[in-house]
């Protein structure tokens, strides 16, 4: 009797690891997807408008210090919308130099002129405008990139979506001694 009772506890007790066994594999592991494992999805706008405005400003101190270069005197200088700048000579008798000024900067075109009062608006080309936007998205692409690989995530995928925006997709990445970043 006790001989049958010591074989039934060998028959369960090697059910049980049998059980563990599969229910833990010792050496397998799951192959964990990117939101398991940590991994991030991002879509990054570049306010363009902004840029754009503060190339204009720039822009526009650059001819502000061509025409007092030349001697001529700008009472105001304003930005109007995101592309122009509305410019106030301090004496209208400048006008010829002014214009001459105008031509050397080869990034405005002048819009609106009133030789009278001394007065123009100057607008951006529109294929300096389309440059600009194009710089502006590689730019952010670049910093995006810089940054990622300062990390050292892995396998990140950054590319350009729209004229505006760019997607980042990346796995979690491991330091070298096996902990999460």
């Amino acid at each position: 009797m006790t001989r049958r009772l010591w074989i039934r506890i060998g028959l369960v007790a090697f059910v049980a690891v049998v059980a563990v066994f599969y229910l833990y594999p010792p050496r397998k592991t799951i192959n964990l997807g990117l939101d398991l494992q940590g991994g991030i999805h991002l879509v990054l706008g570049i306010d363009i408008d902004k840029a754009l405005q503060l190339q204009t400003e720039r822009a526009g101190d650059t001819v502000r210090a061509a025409l007092e270069k030349k001697g001529v005197g700008v009472k105001s200088m304003e930005r109007r919308g995101t592309t122009e700048l509305a410019v106030q000579l301090a004496s209208p008798q400048a006008w010829a130099d002014a214009q001459a000024v105008l031509k050397d900067v080869g990034v405005f075109e002048v819009k609106e002129a009133d030789q009278a009062t001394g007065r123009f608006v100057l607008a951006m080309r529109p294929r300096e405008v389309a440059a600009q936007r194009e710089w502006f998205v590689k730019q952010g692409l670049e910093t995006i990139r810089n940054r990622v690989d300062q990390f050292g995530v892995a396998e990140p995928s950054i590319q350009q979506q729209g004229t505006t925006a760019s997607s980042s997709s990346s796995r979690a990445c491991r330091t070298p001694s096996g902990r999460r970043r």
